[in-house]
């Protein structure tokens, strides 16, 4: 599947829809402009990015529809824990969306870069036995940990 298949299939999965047909009514093109896009290879980003400022009721991810990388809950809710910080802080609406836009987009670049690794460890944990699973698991909690401490050290340090 090439780029515009994946990217489509995205779309198609965020607005509900099936047919190429339905994509190109959201979009504001014909059926047949899109297609020849697809020919093309060309992805309508421009019209993409138009929907979804027009019709923001409809939730459409642009990030996720061009990369296909998504946030993780936990992105998701430390996003939102970051947003409320900064409208406590009281930053401006505009200000509060580009510096959330920002840590989003980085979530979303670092996911892309993690996902052929986390197909990878899926793939290994599917031959463990359930044993094997639990102690895997235990020993990247002690990963984390050592990693988290060595963060919080290099932002101490930093500060000195």
């Amino acid at each position: 599947m090439d780029f515009f298949e994946e990217a489509a299939l995205r779309l198609k999965q965020q607005l509900k829809v099936t047919e190429d047909k339905g994509v190109a009514e959201f979009l504001g093109i014909s059926a047949s402009a899109l297609n020849m896009r697809k020919k093309r290879g060309n992805f309508p980003e421009k019209e993409l990015r138009a929907l979804a400022q027009r019709r923001p009721e409809l939730g459409i991810d642009v990030d996720y529809v061009l990369a296909g990388s998504v946030l993780t809950p936990l992105q998701q809710q430390r996003l939102e824990d970051n947003r409320q910080a900064a409208i406590r802080a009281g930053l401006d609406a505009a200000t509060t969306q580009s510096l959330i836009d920002g840590i989003a987009a980085a979530n979303k670049a670092s996911n892309a870069r993690r996902a052929e690794a986390y197909k990878r460890v899926i793939e290994l944990l599917e031959f463990m036995t359930d044993e094997g699973v639990v102690t895997s698991i235990q020993q990247l909690e002690l990963v984390l940990r050592a990693d988290q401490n060595q963060s919080w050290q290099k932002t101490r340090d930093a500060s000195v």
